[in-house]
C-alpha cells in the first residue's frame, strides 16, 4: 500500500531529523552565487583582520535560511574530518570550500583557513554570549564563526540584554530595547567575542533591518543587512524537480503529466510567483494526490519502435519477456515478422542504475518491437531486384 504522497522537507529542520532526506536531498548552490559571493568576502575580512563583522540576513519561511545554515556547518564539520583522514579534495558542492578556497580554489588554504577557525551553532541558546565569549578566550587566535539562525526568537535579544526570554518578548516590541542589544552586541564585538563571523538569520525583516541600522549608528562597517534572495522559476523549478525524484519512486513529471489541467496552471503559477520551496514542494505534491483520483489521459502515449532483424521469432516472443519482464502484449503476427508492445519494465531493465530516469521515460513512452524474420529480408530482396 503506498499513499498518494511525495516526500519532501517542509522545513529545512526535517533534514536534519530524517535519514532518507538528508541521505537524498541535494542542496543546490547555483541561484545563489552573488550572495556566496558576499559570504566570501566576508568570512576572509575576518580571517585577515581578527575584527568582528556581522551579516544580518534576512528571508521568509522556506527560502533557504536554515538550509544555508546547516550546509555551512555541515561542509565545515566535513572538511575537518577529511583533513583529519588525508583524504581531502576540492569539492565545488562544498559551501566551506568555496568560503574557505579564496579565488585560486587552494586546497592548502582550505586546510589552513580550517585548522585555524572554529564554528559555533549558537541558535536557540539563550547563553550564546556566554559562551561565545568564553570560546573566545580559550581560542583568542582563531577565525569563529557564529550562526544565529531564528534571530527574531527570544534567545537572540535576551542573551545581548542579558534577561531571560519571557522578560525580553515582553518588552522587543519597544523601540528602545533593539537599541539597547544593538549596543550591546557592538560593544562585545568589539571586545569580550571580537574576532568572530556573526550569521544573524531570520524571517523578521522590520526586527533585523532597524538592529543593523543601529548596529551602524554605533560602528559603521560592522553590521551588514543582507536578503537572501528566492531563485529564478526556473532554478526553482529544476531544484524541485531534481529533489522530487531523488526522492520519491515516482517521477516528477510522472506527477506532472498524470495531474488534471487545474493542477498543472497552479503548479505553473506557483513556479512563476515569488513562492517558497515548500509552496513548491506543496504544488507538486497536490498535482499528484489528483493524479490517483482521475484517469487523465492514457500513460504511455508516446511510441519508441525498436527493429530487430531475426533468423527465428521464436527468439523475439523471449527478448519480449525478457524487457517486459513477462508483461508484453502479442499484437501483431505471421510468418514474415511480429510486432510486441511494451508498457512497462523496459526501461528498468535497460538502464537498472537510473530508476528515476527509467520511471520518468515509461510515463510517457511505450515501447514498439518490431520484429522481422529472414523471409521478409528475402521477400523485400526481391522485391526490390537484388
Amino acid at each position: 500500500m503506498s499513499y498518494a504522497r511525495i516526500l519532501y522537507p517542509d522545513r529545512a529542520e526535517q533534514i536534519r531529523q530524517n535519514a532518507i532526506l538528508r541521505k537524498g536531498y541535494r542542496v543546490f548552490l547555483d541561484h545563489w552565487p552573488n550572495f556566496i559571493e558576499f559570504l566570501k568576502q566576508s568570512y576572509e575580512r575576518v580571517a585577515a583582520r581578527q575584527a568582528s563583522y556581522a551579516l544580518s540576513i534576512y528571508g521568509p519561511q522556506g527560502v533557504g535560511k536554515t538550509l544555508l545554515a546547516d550546509k555551512i556547518k555541515t561542509d565545515f564539520y566535513d572538511t575537518k574530518e577529511a583533513i583529519g583522514n588525508q583524504n581531502i579534495e576540492y569539492d565545488p558542492n562544498n559551501l566551506w570550500h568555496i568560503l574557505s578556497s579564496g579565488y585560486n580554489k587552494d586546497i592548502n588554504l582550505i586546510k589552513t583557513a580550517t585548522l585555524n577557525t572554529e564554528l559555533f551553532d549558537a541558535s536557540d541558546n539563550v547563553n550564546w554570549v556566554e559562551t561565545v565569549s568564553n570560546w573566545s578566550k580559550t581560542q583568542p587566535t582563531r577565525a569563529k564563526i557564529v550562526i544565529l539562525d531564528n534571530a527574531e526568537r527570544a534567545y537572540f535579544g535576551a542573551g545581548l540584554a542579558g534577561i531571560d526570554e519571557p522578560s525580553y518578548s515582553a518588552k522587543k516590541e519597544v523601540s528602545s530595547m533593539t537599541v539597547h542589544i544593538a549596543q550591546q552586541f557592538v560593544r562585545l564585538a568589539r571586545s569580550d567575542i571580537r574576532g568572530s563571523l556573526f550569521i544573524i538569520l531570520g524571517n523578521d525583516e522590520e526586527f533585523l533591518s532597524t538592529f543593523q541600522k543601529t548596529c551602524e549608528n554605533q560602528h559603521r562597517g560592522m553590521v551588514a543587512f543582507k536578503p537572501l534572495p528566492l531563485p529564478s522559476s526556473k532554478d526553482k523549478e529544476t531544484i524541485v524537480r531534481i529533489n522530487v525524484n531523488r526522492l520519491n519512486k515516482v517521477s516528477y513529471w510522472s506527477c506532472v503529466d498524470k495531474s488534471g489541467p487545474e493542477k498543472k496552471s497552479e503548479l505553473y503559477d506557483t513556479l512563476k510567483s515569488a513562492a517558497t520551496f515548500p509552496d513548491t514542494f506543496s504544488a507538486v505534491d497536490d498535482a499528484f494526490a489528483e493524479a490517483q483520483s482521475r484517469q487523465g489521459r492514457p500513460a504511455n502515449k508516446c511510441i519508441l519502435s525498436l527493429v530487430l532483424l531475426t533468423r527465428d521469432l521464436k527468439d523475439c516472443d523471449k527478448i519480449a519477456s525478457y524487457l517486459s519482464k513477462g508483461e508484453s502484449e502479442l499484437i501483431f503476427q505471421h510468418e514474415v515478422g511480429r510486432i510486441d508492445l511494451i508498457n512497462t519494465n523496459f526501461c528498468k531493465v535497460s538502464l537498472p542504475k537510473a530508476n528515476d530516469e527509467a520511471l520518468m521515460l515509461e510515463s510517457e513512452f511505450s515501447l514498439r518491437l518490431v520484429s522481422l524474420s529472414e523471409i521478409w529480408i528475402k521477400k523485400l530482396l526481391y522485391k526490390l531486384n537484388f
